[in-house]
């Protein structure tokens, strides 16, 4: 797993195995990053708490996408916290692919995996387009 203590390149290995797991649409790979009782926000919904409970959010994420790319402008790390600015393109399976901003601000607990994951992104767009 990935830690500061690794060297100066550890948030752009986490920010790279979030990536690769994400364009896989491989869930259980992405919540391998995380904290049991990791707290998960994604855009305006409610946060939820725990491994099981992001695994249902990225689950219904995934089933609507044939697939996903990050493209990933700026990583920014203060002690255990990562912060990254990207585009994300969703190919979705009803409607066009969707290209929108996102920035996630991470922070890493002491057992080197995810505890506070949030992503701020406007998803109406996407909503409006699989509707």
């Amino acid at each position: 797993m990935i830690h500061n203590s690794q060297g100066p390149d550890w948030a752009a290995s986490l920010v790279a195995s979030i990536k690769r797991a994400d364009e896989a649409l491989d869930a259980e790979g992405f919540l391998q990053l995380l904290d049991e009782e990791v707290i998960f926000r994604l855009g305006s919904q409610s946060s939820v708490l725990g491994k099981n409970a992001v695994r249902g959010v990225v689950r219904q994420l995934f089933a609507m996408l044939n697939g996903l790319r990050h493209d990933v402008q700026r990583v920014l790390t203060d002690r255990n916290t990562v912060v990254f600015e990207a585009e994300v393109t969703y190919e979705l399976k009803r409607g066009p692919s969707l290209t929108l901003p996102y920035v996630d601000v991470l922070t890493v607990g002491a057992n080197n995996l995810i505890s506070d994951y949030r992503i701020y992104i406007d998803l109406a767009p996407m909503m409006a387009a699989v509707s």
